[in-house]
């Protein structure tokens, strides 16, 4: 869990290794730029699914 994700390399390199991973970030911007860059490899991944993107406003 990376709850600074910012543009998602945790998550990038949790992926590369095999492992899931959630990353949470406050700045809308940032978190469409890790969906981008995570997007291309989890479509490479057996299981074929998608990242989610969850917003919350408002807690």
């Amino acid at each position: 869990m990376d709850i600074f994700a910012g543009t998602g390399t945790v998550g990038v390199v949790a992926e590369q290794m095999g492992f899931n991973s959630i990353q949470i970030d406050l700045n809308k911007e940032y978190c469409e730029i890790a969906y981008q860059r995570l997007k291309p490899l989890v479509a490479q991944t057996k299981l074929g699914r998608e990242p989610s993107v969850i917003e919350r406003i408002g807690f």
